[in-house]
């Protein structure tokens, strides 16, 4: 049951920093669009 939970979490983490990443990415990519302006 613990094993359950504790890999559940680990996935829980992932997902959270990859949307992190993901949404970094996308700031950044507004932050080009507005210095080409």
């Amino acid at each position: 049951m613990s094993n359950a939970l504790h890999r559940e979490s680990e996935y829980y983490i992932l997902e959270q920093s990859y949307i992190f990443s993901f949404m970094m990415k996308e700031d950044r990519k507004d932050d080009v669009i507005i210095n080409m302006e």
